[in-house]
């Protein structure tokens, strides 16, 4: 907004309009009494450019973009812990920790007692995404527990999320001043299903199968396909399968919820490229792939915001491109998998398919 009112132009302005016959020589008086005056105002000017900033949701600060949401009764999402199925060989006290790689766990609810196994909820001490990368494996007790001999994870319940990122939860707040969220409405649908732990991205498609009936397709936080058990646990809260209909959970009376996960493509790329010198295929492969992977994922975090994510060859390219191990690409294709083929043209993907970065092979 004040772009133009640097501390030069407006110096420059100032000296322009003395009178005439005044000396506006560096080193003169004038010039000296004014250069304090023009590194005032462009502080002032740039203070204004930072509160012009911070009025409106697309361009304000963290900070500030918090209180735009709280208009909304939007707030970022926290950052939740890990979940796994702990199963061991005998009955735990209440607070027994192990630990797992690098992560310790707490014993959380009991979940079941079959086939002389018993099973628990294990929550990881640490919030975060991190602890997701190890969901098997032993569990060391941290202290002697009596009779324990066997105990191991046996997977994910629920995957731990970071805190919301300010972009992502810019998206949010941007979607809330657009729609009003009322009584069943997709926009309500969007903003209850999105504050849900686990969910990263929520399409809505109304009417789906006739008056009365809504599905829901839901993308994990890692903008990825949700485990199984946080698609139920959606059913459940909104429309619980053997009350559906019935008004039972959050949905209206009268809709009939469907939720589904995402479904992945996953995107296999061949390329051919010149390296820049002192560079070759050892080297350079990992930070092509990086750069690949990157572009697949920025899509994926789209998808609930556009209705169709669509893989171009240009923008891979262009990702390869701004490495620094390359100056230049071609031949780029993408394994299409309708054709069992790869093609050299772009490949749209239907509404509820989220592109997975899988590999580059350089050619």
């Amino acid at each position: 907004m004040f772009e133009g009112k640097t501390f030069d132009a407006i110096l420059s302005d100032m000296l322009s309009a003395a009178p005439d016959g005044i000396d506006t020589s560096v080193g003169s008086i004038f010039y000296d009494a004014v250069v304090p005056v023009a590194a005032e105002l462009d502080k002032l000017y740039k203070a204004c450019s930072k509160v012009a900033s911070e009025m409106f949701s697309d361009t304000a600060s963290r900070e500030y973009l918090i209180r735009h949401g709280a208009e909304y009764g939007i707030r970022p999402k926290e950052a939740t812990r890990t979940v796994l199925r702990g199963r061991f060989d005998s009955y735990l006290p209440e607070g027994s920790k192990f630990t797992l790689r690098d992560y310790v766990y707490t014993l959380g609810k009991f979940i079941s007692d079959s086939s002389h196994v018993i099973e628990y909820e294990v929550i990881c001490d640490t919030p975060g995404s991190e602890p997701n990368a190890f969901s098997h494996g032993t569990l060391s007790p941290v202290s002697y527990i009596e009779g324990l001999k066997y105990s191991s994870a046996g997977g994910i319940i629920s995957p731990g999320q970071d805190e919301e990122s300010t972009e992502a939860f810019r998206v949010r707040v941007l979607r809330a001043a657009s729609g009003v969220p009322f009584g069943g409405n997709a926009a309500d649908y969007i903003e209850y299903v999105s504050e849900i732990d686990g969910v990263g991205g929520v399409k809505v498609f109304p009417a789906h199968a006739g008056g009365g009936t809504v599905k829901i397709v839901v993308q994990a936080s890692d903008y990825g396909v949700p485990v199984t058990s946080l698609i139920k646990s959606i059913k459940n809260i909104l429309d619980p399968a053997d009350k559906t209909g019935l008004g039972s959970g959050v949905a209206p009376i009268g809709h009939s919820v469907t939720v589904e996960a995402v479904d992945s493509y996953s995107v296999i790329v061949k390329t051919s490229v010149t390296y820049a010198p002192g560079w070759n295929q050892l080297t350079a492969s990992k930070l092509i792939r990086s750069a690949v992977d990157k572009y697949v994922n920025a899509l994926a975090t789209k998808w609930a915001f556009v209705d169709n994510c669509i893989i171009h060859i240009a923008d891979i390219e262009s990702a390869i491109l701004s490495t620094e191990c390359v100056t230049g690409v071609s031949g780029t294709t993408i394994y299409d998998s309708a054709s069992g083929s790869y093609v050299s043209s772009s490949i749209t993907l239907d509404s509820n398919i989220v592109p997975v970065f899988e590999s580059v092979t350089i050619i």
